[in-house]
């Protein structure tokens, strides 16, 4: 079984006191008679039925079996590592990398470069259980942002992070992690000077309180930062934003004509023209048809001004609600969100990682 491969690939297995197992296209059942013998409480990994498969986005289209997946487990119980379509046999020296890592107190980063799946997994987590963010907080202007760095010395290509109406809270500080993972120092902006919602009438007085003057000067504050810092010193930046960020990650492009990219998921928008006639930018729109604050129709004018403003840009649409992409949402779309990161994905690197 793969199981016993990986262990057989990976002598310190018991020595750093972490898990390794896997589910395999062959044989499920055989996968979940292992699980329940060896006590190993995973729901993909005890799921013959498929129901967690598929919720974890893992299910082959017409199969009842779950594609390859290999999880490196730390001796919290948490998953550190996940391999897709692992060959053990060729790549044991990497997975007994990995548990060295873990062995030695260190975290391969389970908000890093992850899949879909495990991304949504974070925000199911109760309080406490949540992996520790992988960045820390950096004096931005007069106030703070969230930095997280890959590893290595820079200069990075950077992006500026733009919170929901929420605030800056840990699942933003998760996404500029996943960023790091990526290659790209991450800055995630606080528009609220340190304030946190944690009720919708909340957010809403804490979004309608800023003041425009300090945002354009938070994130002006954020881009002198990415390209000045020497942890840093970024060549090219992009912004991204969802929601109330989404409509700040437009009004930067419209205000900074030497950003390089700029990622609007179903923010608020301006359609003239003559408006969007400043951005220098390459824009990715992010956008569900069955939203309601942004509609279709505000959509396709948006689209038009762009063309008319000549902007370089690329809209996305999805079968989907208003922040479908937000893992700790109600209207959270798998599909929806895990088709348009992977899209956001390949524009930044089209356009940050240019020679």
């Amino acid at each position: 079984m793969e199981v016993c491969a990986l262990r057989d690939a990976a002598p310190d297995f018991e020595a750093v006191n972490a898990k390794v197992f896997g589910i395999s296209t062959d044989d499920v059942a055989a996968q979940a008679a292992f699980a329940k013998a060896e006590n190993l409480n995973y729901p993909l990994l005890a799921d013959p039925d498929g129901v967690a498969a598929q919720a974890y986005g893992v299910l082959m289209s017409g199969r009842p079996f779950a594609r390859r997946v290999t999880f490196v487990v730390g001796p919290d119980g948490v998953v550190r590592h996940i391999f897709r379509r692992v060959n053990v046999r060729k790549h044991g020296a990497e997975v007994a990398a990995i548990l060295k890592e873990l062995g030695a107190g260190g975290d391969t980063g389970l908000t890093g470069a992850v899949d879909e799946a495990t991304f949504k997994a974070l925000h199911e987590l109760k309080q406490g259980e949540a992996p520790r963010l992988l960045g820390g907080m950096v004096p931005l202007g007069d106030g703070h942002g969230y930095l997280s760095t890959p590893k290595g010395e820079g200069p990075f290509p950077g992006v500026v992070l733009i919170h929901e109406w929420w605030g800056l809270n840990d699942h933003v500080k998760h996404w500029a992690d996943r960023l790091a993972a990526d290659g790209y120092a991450a800055l995630a902006v606080d528009m609220y000077g340190g304030k946190v919602a944690t009720s919708s009438d909340q957010a809403m007085e804490l979004m309608r309180s800023v003041d425009a003057t300090a945002g354009q000067r938070t994130m002006a504050d954020a881009l002198t930062f990415l390209r000045q810092d020497k942890r840093t010193r970024s060549p090219r930046i992009a912004t991204i934003g969802w929601c109330f960020g989404g409509a700040w990650s437009l009004r930067s492009a419209i205000a900074h004509e030497d950003l390089d990219a700029a990622i609007i998921y179903y923010g608020r928008l301006q359609t003239e023209a003559a408006a969007l006639k400043p951005i220098k930018a390459a824009v990715m729109g992010v956008f569900g048809n069955t939203d309601r604050s942004i509609p279709p129709s505000t959509v396709d004018a948006f689209e038009q001004g762009l063309k008319e403003a000549g902007v370089d840009h690329v809209i996305h649409r999805y079968d989907a609600n208003h922040a479908f992409a937000n893992p700790s949402s109600k209207r959270y779309d798998t599909k929806a969100a895990a088709d348009a990161w992977r899209k956001a994905a390949a524009f930044l690197a089209k356009h940050l990682r240019q020679s």
